[in-house]
Order: structure tokens, then sequence, then C-alpha cells
């Protein structure tokens, strides 16, 4: 994914695009910011882990199914909680370079589209499991669906 980006920047540089200029922000907001984003996902990357661990080992088989659930529920979460920011985010307004003068505001468009991460991190973990783990019909289903 990384890798499309970067290549789509470097087309945009050999063409001399220009980016919209983004709204001023307070140094302090920003170091928040971007501390709190980098701490929410080392969370939810241990509890994940935690998860992976400990629902084999308290449910047994059970644990694929519930694992499946949780992952449903999340994302259903997800959904309802993009939902909320949806009315601050107009997605059929044309969007017209030319005539914008700053970025939308970054937090309302990133949390509309929350639910969209999911499915790629579970396809992610989903990949990177099954290149790692070549015992994959003997190991738990349970620890590769919470570990997404």
């Amino acid at each position: 994914m990384f890798s499309l980006l970067y290549i789509v920047h470097l087309e945009a540089v050999k063409a001399g695009m220009k980016g919209i200029p983004r709204r001023p922000s307070p140094l302090k907001g920003r170091v928040l910011g971007w501390g709190f984003t980098i701490a929410g996902t080392f969370i939810l990357i241990q509890l994940c882990l935690w998860l992976s661990a400990w629902l084999p080992w308290m449910f047994g088989e059970a644990a694929t199914g519930l694992t499946a659930l949780l992952i449903l529920a999340t994302y259903i979460g997800c959904v309802w909680y993009s939902a909320r920011w949806f009315d601050q985010v107009d997605p059929a307004a044309e969007i017209d370079p030319s005539t914008m003068t700053e970025l939308p505001p970054t937090m309302p468009t990133v949390l509309s589209g929350l639910f969209y991460i999911l499915p790629y991190s579970s396809w992610s973990g989903a990949s990177w499991y099954w290149s790692n783990h070549r015992d994959w019909p003997r190991s738990t289903p349970a620890a590769f669906l919470a570990s997404c």
C-alpha cells in the first residue's frame, strides 16, 4: 500500500503538482495528536496480542467463532462510530482542488471513514500470519483472527 502512495507521490512531483495548504495548527496540538495516535496504535496492537493468547487458552476451539464475532462487532461499532461523523463530511460534495483554499479538517475526515481500516488490517494480518506460520492447518485459527 505504501509503495502505491510513494509512486503516486513521485508521479505528482514529476508532473509539477502542488499540494493544497494545510490549516494552521499550533505545534502543541500537532505533537499531542501524533502522540495520541501512536500511543493508541500501540495499545490496540497489544490488546490484539493479548486476545490472541487469551482466547484460545480460555475457550479452546470455540475461540475461532468467538473471535469472528468480535471482529464483526468491532466492524459494526466502527460503522456506527463513523456514522456520527458522517454529517460533518459531505461525500457527495464536488472536490475541486482549484477552488480549495485549505485542506478539510482531518479528524472528521478520518473518523467518517474509520470502518475502512478493519478489512484492510484483517487482510494484512492474514497475509502476515500465513507467511510466518507454515503449520497453518495445525495452528489455532483463533490466534490468527485475534491477531488481526
